[in-house]
């Protein structure tokens, strides 16, 4: 079984640095790591050698700022692993999410799996008793607000596939996997175990803070693009 990560980075984050070496010191170690950089502000030195130490690595370059979704779909396209990691440039794997994931698979031939999570402040310490998830995400109830983290999924090869050649994934990847899998009925397996820490700041897409008339207009935006990929999908 091989296994794919995708790194979407942006920008002159430091945090980089400490995902990509989380990946690369897994005890059970992925078969390809597949990076785009989305134009935008220079990437960190740092970040450019350490890449390039990597063995199994496709490095890409947007000549256009994409944004995330397409960003992520496009480097999705790039990856020839069975199931496909998604990951943000500035969280940390616990060392042993990859094996956790390949022993979990072979016993659950899940479509998508979406594991545990403990959240990680931008001082580099851990919230109390801060999970992403306190509970099993509902995905029926995500289709309102979304509280799944593509960061926290693992996708099966043919998924994504289906998923890019019929709809893509704007507004966001994760959101349009969860549409897939509900009307799809793809099977979605949740572990309640963290195998990483993800770092919830305010540079954060997901954790962002906005005012009252800009959550109402980007909630009836994004519920209309909803409807649109339930529609191609």
């Amino acid at each position: 079984m091989k296994f794919s990560v995708i790194l979407a980075l942006y920008g002159n984050s430091t945090f980089a640095i400490e995902q990509l070496n989380s990946i690369l010191k897994q005890s059970h170690p992925v078969d390809e790591i597949v990076v785009l950089v989305d134009r935008g502000p220079k990437i960190n030195e740092g970040v450019l050698d350490l890449l390039k130490s990597v063995k199994n690595l496709k490095f890409l370059y947007n000549i256009n700022n994409l944004g995330p979704a397409v960003t992520f779909e496009l480097a999705a396209t790039f990856t020839t692993g069975n199931y496909v990691f998604f990951c943000d440039q500035d969280d940390i794997w616990f060392e042993h999410k990859v094996k956790f994931m390949k022993d979990y698979i072979e016993y659950n031939k899940a479509d998508i799996i979406i594991h545990n999570a403990l959240v990680l402040g931008s001082d580099g310490m851990f919230k109390h008793n801060s999970l992403v998830y306190n509970s099993p995400p509902k995905l029926l109830s995500s289709l309102i607000k979304n509280k799944v983290v593509g960061a926290t999924m693992l996708v099966k090869q043919s998924v994504l596939k289906y998923v890019i050649s019929n709809s893509g994934f704007y507004p966001m990847h994760d959101i349009v996997l969860i549409i897939a899998a509900v009307k799809k009925k793809y099977k979605v397996e949740f572990i309640n175990e963290p195998l990483m820490s993800y770092r919830r700041h305010a540079e954060t897409f997901t954790g962002r803070k906005r005012n009252l008339i800009s959550k109402a207009t980007t909630f009836i935006k994004f519920r209309l693009d909803y409807y649109k990929v339930w529609r191609k999908l």
